[in-house]
């Protein structure tokens, strides 16, 4: 079992980045379960096997769904099933160095001259026009 994370302030990017992957699995044949609603049991659905023994990828998509019980059992956990854990803002510290297993955490950010850009924005829209 492998653990990918895709986050990041720049979700236009990161969504494109979670699209590919779940193609990419799709294109291998491979049994996706998403999980996106907060009274999914997820370690159920973890422990649960594939219909007919192949690989599986479940994509979480918020990080916040999962609780410590969960974070304790992937863990513990080997299996054939890949997790993707998909969050449209950026996944704090604490909660990766939790995890065990992380092949690959991809983070995106927004680029940091669009938030010069803002800013002169901000700093035009305060000044005091000037009268002749």
């Amino acid at each position: 079992m492998n653990i990918y994370l895709i986050h990041g302030d720049n979700s236009i990017a990161s969504y494109e980045r979670l699209k590919l992957y779940l193609d990419k699995a799709r294109a291998n044949k491979w049994e996706i379960v998403e999980i996106d609603d907060a009274n999914a049991d997820i370690k159920n659905i973890l422990r649960s096997n594939t219909l007919f023994g192949s690989k599986r990828l479940v994509t979480i998509r918020k990080y916040t769904l999962i609780d410590a019980k969960t974070i304790q059992y992937l863990k513990d956990i080997d299996a054939q099933t890949e997790i993707l854990i998909y969050h449209d803002n950026t996944i704090p510290d604490t909660f990766i160095k939790k995890l065990n297993n992380v092949k690959k955490n991809e983070v995106f950010k927004l680029s940091k001259y669009l938030w010069k850009f803002i800013d002169n924005f901000y700093e035009f829209s305060n000044q005091k026009p000037v009268l002749d």
